[in-house]
């Protein structure tokens, strides 16, 4: 399951910006005067949502993060894997699901 997760996360995560159904592009100032540049993306297909986030701090800081999320409509639940990636190098991934309350399963199962 985490290798299937993770193949559609590689795959899905190459949806290129122009193909987004959404994107949002925000640059901020912080009180200590660190820029911040914020690019969010999503895309739909069928039943899976990919969103891209990154964000990019004139500090040298920041992150990439990768979330796909698929429904099934079979066991009215939710999958969901998170990839992210700081400016440093550093790495992080988080699987969950959600279930409909009418199949009785347990609410919230995470993974990391």
């Amino acid at each position: 399951m985490k290798f299937l997760l993770l193949s559609s996360v590689i795959l899905l995560s190459s949806v290129s910006a122009s193909n987004a159904d959404w994107r949002s592009e925000r640059t901020t100032v912080g009180p200590n005067g660190v820029t911040s540049q914020a690019t969010t993306s999503v895309a739909r297909d069928g039943n899976t949502r990919v969103t891209q986030t990154e964000v990019l701090r004139s500090n040298g800081t920041g992150y990439m993060r990768n979330v796909v999320q698929t429904w099934d409509p079979e066991t009215q639940s939710w999958s969901r894997s998170v990839i992210g990636k700081t400016a440093n190098g550093g790495t992080w991934t988080t699987n969950g699901s959600r279930c409909g309350a009418s199949i009785g399963c347990s609410d919230l199962i995470v993974t990391g």
